[in-house]
């Protein structure tokens, strides 16, 4: 059995992780279904799902993608929705835990300003005067970093306002930013109200004082529950992240979160375990998360997403929580068949079965121009790809229908991967459906998931 094979150390992370848990935490059903895993599925193996231009590698050049895709688009007469990404890499200050793709300006802020809007006003030209993206409905603009609104009022406004000029946005258009308490205040929530967007993601982290002050956020629990509440309050859609394994967090404390998180009217909750890589490995190890391993991070994770899903929230990806309001359009476009305008530095967009990916600020500010966007390069999904892209979408949604298993995989070899999902607790039956949703087991390994679906027979 696995658990006669399980290290001593691995029971001693269990006993310390729940050794004061809450009356209402399931311990033993979070016991018995890390106890369920298979040998070959090792918490601390896991990683995020990887897109196929990283798992296989840019096909062509910046100036042969672009190429391809203005020949798509100006032969293309789509009248199904897109949706619009916007990169931002800006913020007041780099969080030492953070893995995202941003940087502190410390010099020189408004001209870096300046210079990245021009530049993505001259990228916005291009695509806008693109044949296959005229007259089409967008259906969400997402704005993601960084820290959008550090551009300030008068930068971000022009940005927005360049948006509208140049694609088809309207009233149906859900209009999305990524942001802090820290940097949405009265007089930017009045602002973004005027310009038409409804939903924000704040990236909360954790409500725990002690955490709080090893990541370095500037603003209290109370502060930020303050803000939250005010903004549900004026009507706005309004999620949050959440980080799992940061450094002195607890049980009680990620209970604590979301039970105050819910109370104050949160609409939709990500979970994060918290990444390692070369952008946080000075965090990392100074707080000694090498060495601790991510079964806590797993863990916790696990009564995470038991309590949400406990007070009413429902999976909407593998790691989002969200309530009725909480449409997640951004995240939730391939569902839908859109297509994905992606602008800015690293933004990675998708156009039918083309994919493309921009370059690193300082390559992005020097490639862009009057007749190129300034892309890295990109790479149309082969045959197979495409054939099996469907359930990896399926896959990252949390949502999967055997009979399009059986269809794509053929019914045999289908059934096999759902069944042998279903004995080891990756999948369980949906209520009232024929579908399977992923457990939280499953979202965890939900990369080796799309590999699984995907190897050759």
């Amino acid at each position: 059995m696995k658990e006669q094979g399980m290290r001593s150390e691995e029971h001693a992370t269990f006993r310390q992780v729940f050794r004061s848990a809450p009356a209402d935490v399931d311990v033993e059903s979070i016991r018995q279904a890390w106890l369920a895993l298979p040998p070959a599925y090792r918490i601390d193996d896991r990683h995020l799902p990887l897109p196929v231009w990283a798992r296989r590698g840019l096909t062509e050049d910046g100036e042969q993608a672009w190429r391809i895709l203005r020949h798509d688009l100006d032969r293309a007469t789509p009248t199904t929705p897109y949706c619009i990404y916007i990169h931002v890499p800006f913020c007041a200050s780099r969080c030492g835990f953070c893995d995202c793709y941003s940087f502190a300006l410390r010099r020189h802020r408004d001209r870096h300003i300046e210079g990245y809007l021009d530049l993505l006003a001259q990228e916005m030209d291009l695509w806008g005067g693109l044949r296959g993206l005229t007259g089409r409905p967008v259906s969400t603009v997402h704005f993601g970093g960084g820290t959008p609104t550090f551009l300030g009022k008068i930068g971000f406004g022009r940005l927005v306002q360049g948006v509208k000029a140049r694609f088809d946005t309207g009233p149906e258009t859900e209009w999305a930013l990524e942001t802090t308490s820290s940097e949405f205040g009265p007089e930017m929530m009045a602002a973004l109200g005027e310009w038409g967007f409804t939903r924000l993601h704040i990236g909360v982290q954790s409500l725990e004082e002690g955490v709080r002050d090893a990541i370095g956020r500037r603003e209290s629990a109370e502060v930020v529950l303050g803000k939250i509440s005010r903004a549900v309050e004026a009507g706005w859609v309004v999620s949050v992240d959440l980080i799992l394994g940061l450094p002195q967090q607890t049980l009680e404390g990620v209970v604590g979160d979301i039970r105050a998180l819910e109370t104050a009217g949160v609409d939709g909750s990500s979970l994060y375990e918290l990444q390692r890589s070369s952008r946080n490995r000075k965090f990392v190890a100074r707080h000694g998360l090498v060495e601790q391993g991510r079964l806590t991070a797993y863990l916790l994770t696990q009564a995470a997403s038991r309590l949400l899903a406990s007070l009413g929230y429902h999976k909407t990806l593998f790691n989002h929580f969200a309530r009725e309001r909480d449409a997640n359009l951004y995240f939730t476009f391939p569902e839908r068949g859109e297509d994905c305008l992606a602008l800015g530095t690293i933004a990675d967009g998708v156009f039918g079965d083309y994919h493309y990916r921009h370059p690193e600020y300082k390559a992005y500010g020097q490639q862009v121009t009057q007749t190129s966007p300034g892309l890295q390069g990109g790479l149309r999904r082969t045959a197979r790809e495409s054939r099996l892209f469907p359930l990896e979408v399926a896959l990252m949604s949390a949502c999967l229908r055997p009979a399009q298993f059986h269809e794509v995989l053929g019914r045999e070899r289908g059934e096999r991967i759902l069944n042998g999902w279903r004995e080891v607790g990756l999948v369980e039956g949906r209520a009232g459906s024929d579908d399977l949703a992923l457990t939280g087991n499953g979202s965890w390994f939900v990369a080796r998931l799309v590999e699984e679906t995907s190897a050759q027979r």
